[in-house]
């Protein structure tokens, strides 16, 4: 017997979610909630759904490493294809990889949206930090961002390394302080 009781999710009726989709502050907020709303598809997978995993002539999606780490197709509905193509219409300069990439200038490679780094964002401290001469001791990067120490290890090994696709190194300093700076 589960410790919690199991509830069914609130359904919304067809004209909340018209109220919902139609209450969105621009045309990618519109067309965010109608690719998550038709498809199921998560943050994560939208951010990174790229121009080619559009499939008119199929009237299919692909989600690549959707829940399972597992690739899937799904329906491509005609008001949704409409709502891309008028989406896409507009967009200037059009993407080359990703539907939605980022719109930070400093970028200089075709990434998603999130992977842009936002001006005085935390992702933005630390790159500072770790890009100096030296690096930076975990005590300074901790009191930059106000995480605990497993959690800006985690920062740097996921966001930096894996997603950014950036070299970080640890040193052990005389005093016995890690510092953490960018590989040349």
């Amino acid at each position: 017997m589960p410790k919690h009781p199991f509830r069914l999710p609130e359904v919304l009726s067809r004209e909340e979610v018209e109220r919902l989709i139609q209450g969105a502050q621009s045309r990618l907020h519109r067309v965010w909630l109608l690719i998550v709303y038709a498809t199921g598809m998560r943050r994560e997978q939208l951010v990174r759904l790229k121009v080619s995993d559009i499939d008119s002539g199929r009237m299919l999606i692909h989600i690549r490493q959707s829940k399972g780490r597992k690739d899937r197709d799904v329906m491509l509905r005609p008001r949704l294809l409409e709502e891309l193509r008028d989406y896409w219409r507009r967009l200037q300069p059009q993407p080359k990889t990703y539907l939605f990439p980022s719109k930070d200038p400093r970028q200089k490679r075709d990434v998603p949206m999130h992977e842009g780094v936002r001006e005085g964002s935390k992702t933005e401290e630390v790159l500072g930090l770790i890009k100096r001469p030296g690096g930076a001791p975990m005590k300074e990067l901790m009191k930059a961002t106000g995480w605990l120490p497993h959690s800006v290890r985690g920062f740097l090994s996921g966001t930096v390394g894996k997603k950014m696709g950036l070299a970080v190194t640890s040193t052990k300093g005389k005093d016995g302080q890690r510092s953490y700076s960018l590989k040349a």
